[in-house]
């Protein structure tokens, strides 16, 4: 089976493949024929998992961000990555998919700090970070 990303906006569609790391993209705008573009990966080639080696220049990125004493990329903020998980919260919620174990601590965690007054909530968010290690086995 193909792995392949599709974007549909209002004018065209853009294609990605393979999705977990694309090595290419097609842009299809209405009336006009699709451009393709290729990404070489790195070479040598990881053997680990296909096209994992173009996750280097992720690496590499962090490297010259945490040697300039950057705290996040300005390509990816904080920001942006809270958005895009409350994005995902919504489609999820809109679709009706449950993660039980994951979703239940959350929502005790957000009710708990709902009831605290301001100044507890410090103690509370540590709380939050705390069960959210516990989940993920650390």
């Amino acid at each position: 089976t193909k792995e392949l990303t599709v974007y549909q906006g209002t004018a065209g569609k853009i294609y990605l493949w393979p999705s977990h790391c694309p090595t290419q993209l097609t842009l299809e705008v209405d009336g006009t024929e699709p451009v393709t573009t290729e990404f070489a990966l790195p070479q040598p080639a990881s053997k680990n998992f296909t096209n994992s080696s173009g996750f280097v220049y992720e690496i590499a990125r962090v490297h010259d961000l945490l040697a300039a004493g950057a705290k996040e990329c300005p390509e990816w903020t904080l920001q942006t990555s809270v958005d895009m998980a409350r994005l995902m919260d919504t489609v999820r919620a809109q679709l009706g998919v449950i993660y039980p174990k994951h979703d239940g601590v959350i929502t005790r965690a957000r009710a708990l700090l709902s009831l605290w007054p301001v100044s507890s909530r410090v103690v509370g968010a540590l709380a939050v970070i705390i069960a959210l290690a516990v989940l993920r086995g650390r």
